[in-house]
């Protein structure tokens, strides 16, 4: 499972075509956290809940990271970084 109970509940209350982009969102933020913290992605990360701010959550509700999510050329990556605002800056390539 990818999905926390909450999210998947906010999932099904979704419009279809609004399920997609909610999908991919909640997945490359967990991808991004798995990546800052080591853990990876094994499990699919259901024991996790991201937040339509960007924090991902442990089960107790303590926040463990913030994602910021970008959509470049079609793709749509993130970055995970520790519970503080930070920027992300971009360069034309």
């Amino acid at each position: 499972r990818i999905l926390s109970e909450p999210e998947r509940a906010r999932y099904a209350a979704l419009p279809a075509a609004a399920r997609g982009a909610f999908l991919l969102g909640r997945w490359v933020a967990r991808e991004a956290h798995g990546k800052r913290t080591g853990e990876g992605i094994a499990g699919g990360g259901a024991h996790l809940v991201v937040t339509d701010d960007g924090r991902v959550l442990d089960a107790g509700g303590a926040v463990l990271s913030r994602v910021r999510t970008l959509s470049l050329a079609g793709c749509l990556v993130a970055v995970a970084g520790p519970d503080a605002p930070f920027t992300l800056l971009t360069e034309q390539i």
